[in-house]
């Protein structure tokens, strides 16, 4: 099943939002909760709250970010804390999301099944193709210029990291000059292992002002 997000606030099951970090979880329930009736919360900010209801309030659905922020000593834990407050709140309809990792599907739906009395519906956010990843880059970037990025790494073998739109936006402040390394060393949000360290300054001292894409050496894959 494929949903768009205008979609999203039509279900009536509760609705869980599965990604890794940096696909856009936050950014895809901030809006959500524009919609009327909605209101966003996080859910370390839920469960600190004596009284849920109040954050509530008349909404009809409650949109509760990063439940992976949230300490839990076992599986479950985190999401029978949550369930807990929205009891408390009135049982009103929510939509979550989480870092894929950190979902424990089992034990959790077993839970909201338990609360709320039917199955939630686990949606997984799907990253961004070649093209969806040239146009987000485009915003930054020359059409020419993002062409020559999504080219490029698919070329490494590494186009499938530009499928996070965090790694796009690490690529738009490096290619931009937003970020520069300060004692030959990148800032850690922008380097996740020595190769990419290494491929962001090889890639910097050959593109020199033009910032041309081009002469890169291969590089083994690697994690962001």
């Amino acid at each position: 099943m494929e949903l768009g997000n205008d979609e999203l606030m039509d279900r009536i099951e509760p609705l869980v939002i599965l990604g890794d970090a940096g696909m856009g979880k936050t950014a895809l329930l901030e809006r959500l909760s524009t919609a009327d009736g909605a209101r966003f919360v996080t859910a370390r900010k839920l469960l600190r709250e004596p009284d849920p209801r109040l954050l509530v309030g008349d909404a009809g659905c409650l949109i509760i970010d990063a439940l992976d922020e949230v300490p839990a000593a076992k599986d479950g834990e985190a999401v029978d804390r949550v369930l807990r407050q929205l009891v408390l709140a009135g049982q009103p309809r929510f939509i979550l999301s989480c870092r894929i990792d950190d979902w424990r599907s089992v034990t959790a739906t077993s839970g909201i099944e338990e609360d709320y009395g039917a199955k939630p519906l686990e949606l997984h956010i799907e990253p961004f193709d070649a093209e969806e990843a040239e146009r987000f880059l485009s915003h930054a970037l020359t059409p020419q210029r993002a062409s020559e990025v999504v080219v490029h790494f698919a070329e490494l073998g590494l186009g499938d990291l530009l499928g996070n739109p965090q790694t796009l936006i690490m690529v738009e402040e490096v290619r931009c000059g937003l970020v520069k390394p300060v004692d030959g060393r990148w800032p850690v949000r922008h380097v996740c292992c020595v190769d990419f360290q290494v491929f962001l300054e090889e890639h910097v001292a050959r593109c020199g002002s033009e910032g041309r894409f081009e002469s890169f050496p291969q590089r083994g894959r690697v994690g962001l």
